[in-house]
């Protein structure tokens, strides 16, 4: 028995060094730093593009994302957490590589089809990496802690360099994109440092065997409702995160100025990654659907203010306030969606419904941005955002109706039909 007690207590030293390594990598290795403050200035001054053609460029990103997901599923499977998240940042950095160099709108579109594979991988596999991680050392409950406190370092290293990124803009339009490719690839460095989990690796994959594992996740109302709210919410705050850029630079604010209102809005996001369990714990079942509402409301007062088009600080001081307010609910939801994503589940389906949650998401988020970039081709930012707002919220109802007694319950309330997929004696 002693062999035994070793490897335990070799795994389970393994294990408590990824959860530390996992709050470091995530402050370069969760999005691209310097890249936020500057993309639509980046794109419209350095490559010349317009504003719808930012906006449908977004939207191929998340299609992508979205169309990836089957395909990065597989490769998670078959390669396992480690190999896909050093994987997903290779693909990354060419994709920044690619924003660097490439001289059109195509070649854009190209990068984005690459680094979609690449963060694809990522979503998929970082999460879960910390969460079996947890599940070895039996306190998987923990998972929303450790990733509030993940993600809003991420959110507070992001916003001092939003304020970085707009004075260095200034320098020169390329310099605060190479500032990301070095933190991409030391992303890609600490990646190599994690060590490999428990999951099981599958060597031989039967396609129907395999799809049929989706077909499972869908049939369960809990699923499908994780996934009507992460398609809503996340195509709100792709387009939000566009739309909000467009209507401040729209009062000729200056690059550093909005790099500076970048850097508070992503610090309001890392204070609300550490507001989700206050919130949920208010709200409960309720906590989706409010955070959908507030950010409507938000989105909407932004556009009507930009609709005045004349500057004065009492709007931008509104509009600041409004930016805060999403902020915190952005930060929640992103911390939120993963604990009901990854809660009860079975090692076996934990990785298809994260998949099939992040689809969901660039689903979402490439349905908004189409529908954005053709309301900008006849009328102006703000317009768009107020009407983006007014959809979604409309659908948004129409979900808590479907998702109302499906969803943020304990195991025992639960129809057994609505999550046929779950370990129930797993702890939420």
């Amino acid at each position: 028995m002693e062999p035994v007690v070793a490897d335990n207590r070799v795994s389970s030293k393994k294990m408590k060094d990824n959860i530390r390594l996992y709050a470091k990598y995530r402050i370069v290795g969760y999005d691209v730093l310097f890249y936020y403050a500057i993309s639509v200035l980046y794109f419209t001054i350095a490559k010349g593009l317009s504003m719808s053609e930012v906006l449908f460029l977004s939207g191929t990103y998340t299609l992508s994302v979205a169309l990836w997901q089957l395909i990065s599923n597989l490769i998670v499977e078959k390669i396992g957490l480690k190999k896909s998240i050093i994987l997903g940042n290779l693909f990354a950095c060419i994709m920044v590589i690619l924003y660097l160099v490439g001289p059109n709108f195509w070649y854009l579109v190209v990068a984005n089809v690459i680094g979609a594979l690449g963060f694809s991988l990522k979503i998929l596999s970082e999460g879960t990496l910390l969460f079996e991680s947890l599940s070895v050392l039996k306190k998987p409950s923990l998972f929303t802690k450790f990733e509030g406190i993940a993600n809003s370092r991420y959110f507070y290293t992001d916003a001092i360099c939003s304020i970085i990124a707009g004075y260095l803009f200034l320098i020169n339009p390329y310099v605060p994109m190479i500032a990301c490719l070095v933190c991409m690839f030391i992303a890609l460095y600490l990646s190599t440092k994690f060590n490999s989990t428990t999951n099981t690796i599958v060597k031989h994959i039967k396609i129907r065997e395999y799809i049929s594992g989706f077909k499972s996740v869908i049939h369960s109302n809990r699923a499908r409702s994780i996934l009507f709210f992460a398609f809503l919410i996340a195509g709100l705050i792709s387009t939000h995160t566009t739309l909000y850029k467009a209507i401040v630079l729209d009062f000729n604010i200056t690059a550093q100025y909005l790099a500076y209102i970048v850097c508070g809005y992503t610090i309001v996001i890392g204070i609300g990654s550490k507001c989700g369990k206050t919130l949920e714990s208010t709200l409960k079942n309720k906590t989706l659907i409010t955070i959908l509402i507030i950010a409507c409301i938000m989105l909407a007062i932004i556009g009507l203010i930009g609709l005045t088009q004349t500057f004065s600080i009492p709007k931008i001081i509104v509009i600041l306030l409004a930016l805060s307010v999403m902020g915190i609910m952005v930060g929640a939801y992103r911390v939120l969606i993963k604990k009901y994503v990854t809660s009860f589940t079975t090692e076996k389906v934990r990785t298809k419904i994260t998949s099939l949650y992040c689809m969901a998401e660039n689903l979402g988020g490439t349905a908004l941005l189409f529908l954005s970039g053709t309301i900008l081709t006849y009328y102006d930012n703000s317009f768009t955002a107020v009407v983006i707002s007014c959809v979604v919220l409309m659908l948004g109802v129409m979900v808590y109706k479907y998702a109302d007694k499906r969803l943020g319950l304990k195991p025992e309330q639960y129809n057994p039909a609505d999550i046929n997929y779950i370990d129930i004696n797993a702890k939420m």
